[in-house]
């Protein structure tokens, strides 16, 4: 439900089903049963809470950020509703939400993932780190499980590739 109020309100043509993949599979990152291996304590916080930090993949951070739809869409950002509207100039129509383009507003990713944390993981307790994947493959850092095997990370790499698998797919489909 927290992914469809990132874009709840943008245009019909920027909430195609299609996009924003990355940031569908980082929003399941608090219900995944392997995020705890990836989470580290980091401390503990004015209020007594343990406070983590979790692992994520510089490779998978990376594709989430290249996405155009950051650029060309946005994002939906929630905003408090003032007491007294007047002297806030704001319409009540519009309380709740406002539009970000994420690079425009955030220096880097692990700034944008750590404002719009995924459900399930505490805004005060739990914030991101990248780990840099690509130069050390062996890295321990969460990713999307889609975006692990090794036909999706040729596929990302080649595009070539990825118009071979397309056009087989496309031939395939006629045929049925």
């Amino acid at each position: 439900m927290q992914f469809e109020i990132l874009i709840g309100a943008l245009g019909p043509g920027c909430k195609n089903p299609l996009m924003y993949p990355e940031i569908r599979y980082f929003y399941c990152l608090g219900c995944d049963p392997k995020q705890p291996h990836y989470t580290t304590i980091t401390g503990v916080n004015s209020d007594n809470e343990t406070t983590n930090e979790i692992r994520v993949c510089k490779s998978f951070l990376e594709k989430l950020w290249r996405d155009p739809a950051f650029s060309e869409c946005g994002v939906m950002k929630s905003n408090p509703c003032p007491e007294l509207w007047g002297k806030h100039d704001m319409d009540p129509f519009m309380c709740g939400d406002s539009l970000e383009l994420p690079k425009q507003v955030y220096s880097d990713v692990v700034a944008f993932i750590n404002a719009y944390k995924p459900p399930g993981l505490d805004a005060d307790t739990t914030s991101f780190g990248m780990v840099d994947d690509v130069a050390n493959p062996s890295a321990d850092c969460w990713s999307a499980p889609t975006f692990q095997s090794s036909a999706t990370r040729l596929v990302s790499r080649s595009p070539f590739a990825t118009l071979a698998i397309m056009a087989t797919g496309m031939v395939l489909s006629s045929w049925l």
